[in-house]
């Protein structure tokens, strides 16, 4: 993965705010640790990408993965996507979720991968560098079972739902 005194791989998970706790997000992040990877998450609430540009900044991460629901996908374009392809063209943009599943092509040319259906296999093979850009399809003989959420840095990232009863 990375040798003696590299930086690891750093990913900033995203979702749009919710009271509940985003279990996709957290597979995706247990993989992602499972992997080698530092791991942040930052969910913004009525689509203000305000705090999520400032842990951009902040973490610098080599991607930024989003979870995206059908009616937040104009706001995560031209809020956020676009900001990133202008001002951080390095950062390697991901979008699954329920919206990219149904309607890929929505994403196209507004990120650099789009996720149909689950994506544990998908993320496993964008993190290993072994995909290139584009839409990536769901097919069964894919499916790997889903990695241990993590709680632990979804936690420290989202106090909310850690005290949350």
């Amino acid at each position: 993965m990375t040798g003696e005194g590299k930086k690891r791989p750093r990913v900033l998970l995203g979702a749009t705010w919710s009271s509940i706790e985003n279990l996709g997000i957290m597979h995706i992040g247990g993989l992602a640790k499972s992997l080698g990877w530092e791991v942040f998450y930052c969910q913004p609430k009525n689509h203000d990408f305000t705090e999520f540009k400032d842990r951009v900044k902040e973490i610098r991460p080599d991607i930024v993965g989003y979870n995206c629901y059908s009616g937040a996908q104009e706001q995560l374009k031209s809020g956020l996507l676009s900001w990133l392809k202008l001002e951080h063209p390095k950062i390697r943009t991901v979008v699954g979720g329920p919206h990219p599943t149904y309607f890929p092509e929505d994403f196209v040319g507004h990120a650099d991968n789009i996720v149909m259906s689950e994506g544990l296999n998908a993320a496993r093979r964008i993190f290993k560098g072994e995909v290139g850009p584009g839409i990536i399809e769901f097919h069964d003989e894919n499916m790997e079972r889903m990695a241990l959420p993590d709680r632990k840095g979804y936690y420290r990232d989202s106090p909310f739902h850690r005290d949350s009863p």
